[in-house]
């Protein structure tokens, strides 16, 4: 086990929750999702950027196991399919794997040409994850144990190793000093399932250790607030059921003067490095930091009790990519009881998807996926 720790109940702001004591908070945060501020082909910040390049990737290393065998995996485009690297992004529709008649354990292989430190993986499903241990001859055998060192996450309250959901936004954490070639997603079908293969929509490597604090904090928003947990339940929701701000039909267009805006805050101050936004039904906010004293909720705060940490302006939704994250670097580490994204700026329906037009209501809608506040 990587974490240990213990439980405490706490009064949050006048209600009681179940929060964790410093020893153990660590472990309870690591359900990161990471992202980026960019589409195809562009570069992450240097705090959050993966160690991969497509040049990395190794296509013959890219199988599947199921049924005994090893075979290729299908897509033509290899591993660029799935895996974000510094120079390209995945498509949008993840991929299947160990599809079979037979239910049981398969597996997909990602591998690459270098050893490379891995602290964190994010990934849209793909069942349990492990890495190629390195004093194994690369690329590994997919079906020995042995051969494999298993990645953890957080699930609920527990530090565990069980799968993840296709609906599951999984953080899964390496031992410090972690070196490794080579990625393996297991899933373990039942007979009652209704397909036994497993599926991955996306995955995004980081060479640091990330943590996501969200888990820890009381979501609310300006708009819609009885779905504000959405925003930090691990999960897409099934996309379109995600939080929205569920505009009235004489609402102003989302704008500076009139932002949409979600918050999250903590019992006490907690350090913060940088912000994901996934699934962002916006293109533009502005992130900001409460100040106010400890005897009033960040909600019932006035304007002054916030300073804006900055505008980032670069959003992108990337409907309809299974894993569509936004990085927000902060620039240095800050701390704080609580933080409010304000959303300035609708999407640009002309510039997006045809799925998506209507889906702002005239700028008036805007939506988030998660909002996952991360600190090493």
């Amino acid at each position: 086990m990587l974490f240990a720790g213990d439980t405490r109940w706490a009064t949050f702001y006048k209600q009681r929750m179940h929060v964790l004591t410093p020893k153990c908070a660590f472990a309870a945060v690591l359900a990161l999702g990471l992202c980026a501020t960019f589409g195809r082909g562009a570069a992450a910040p240097n705090r959050f950027a993966t160690p991969l390049s497509a040049e990395d990737l190794d296509r013959a290393a890219f199988t599947e196991w199921v049924d005994g065998k090893e075979r290729s995996a299908t897509p033509a485009d290899g591993p660029r399919h799935v895996v974000w690297t510094r120079d390209s992004a995945p498509e949008w529709d993840g991929i299947k794997f160990g599809e079979s008649k037979t239910p049981g354990m398969r597996t997909l292989r990602i591998g690459w040409r270098k050893s490379l430190r891995v602290g964190t993986v994010l990934a849209r499903g793909g069942g349990a994850l492990s890495v190629l241990k390195p004093t194994v001859v690369y690329p590994g055998r997919p079906d020995v144990e042995e051969d494999w060192l298993a990645a953890e996450r957080v699930q609920g309250r527990e530090v565990g190793r069980g799968e993840a959901g296709t609906e599951e936004f999984a953080l899964w954490v390496l031992p410090p000093g972690t070196e490794t070639r080579a990625l393996r997603f297991t899933h373990r079908s039942g007979a009652a399932e209704k397909t036994y293969a497993g599926w991955l929509g996306g995955v995004y490597v980081l060479g640091d250790r990330w943590a996501n604090v969200a888990p820890q904090a009381q979501a609310c928003a300006s708009g819609h607030d009885e779905a504000a947990f959405k925003l930090n339940n691990d999960s897409n929701d099934e996309l379109w059921a995600a939080w929205d701000n569920a505009p009235e039909t004489n609402a102003p267009p989302v704008s500076p003067e009139h932002p949409a805006w979600v918050m999250l805050s903590w019992p006490a101050p907690i350090r913060i490095a940088g912000l994901n936004l996934l699934w962002a039904g916006f293109t533009a906010v502005e992130v900001q930091t409460y100040l106010g004293t400890a005897e009033t909720h960040p909600r019932e705060g006035s304007d002054s009790d916030w300073k804006t940490i900055g505008t980032w302006d670069q959003m992108q939704n990337q409907y309809p990519r299974a894993l569509a994250p936004n990085w927000v670097d902060f620039g240095e580490a800050l701390e704080t009881r609580a933080l409010r994204v304000r959303m300035t700026r609708p999407i640009d329906e002309t510039r997006s998807h045809g799925h998506l037009k209507g889906k702002s209501k005239g700028g008036r809608r805007v939506w988030l996926g998660s909002c996952r506040p991360c600190r090493r």
